[in-house]
């Protein structure tokens, strides 16, 4: 079970973005992001989708979640 850190979302956009952190720390925190409803987030999955070069599975996971976010104009705006 994750416990998701409500105060520092800036933690888990750092950790899906550092290429030097392991896979499962990174899927971790991109489904933490998944807690927050805030644009932040978006841009957040963006960010690591956009810094990911190896992992096709992490790049359709981010996609995913992308997908499941809240589908508010401003959200949407953001991923298209």
């Amino acid at each position: 079970m994750i416990i998701v850190d409500t105060e520092n979302m800036n933690k888990y956009v750092d950790s899906l973005c550092n290429l030097e952190a392991s896979i499962v720390e990174r899927v971790d925190s991109l489904f933490c992001l998944t807690a927050f409803d805030e644009i932040g987030a978006v841009e957040g999955m963006i960010q690591g989708f956009h810094v990911e070069k190896k992992s096709e599975l992490l790049m359709h996971e981010i996609c995913y979640a992308l997908g499941q976010m809240d589908k508010s104009p401003e959200h949407v705006e953001k991923i298209t």
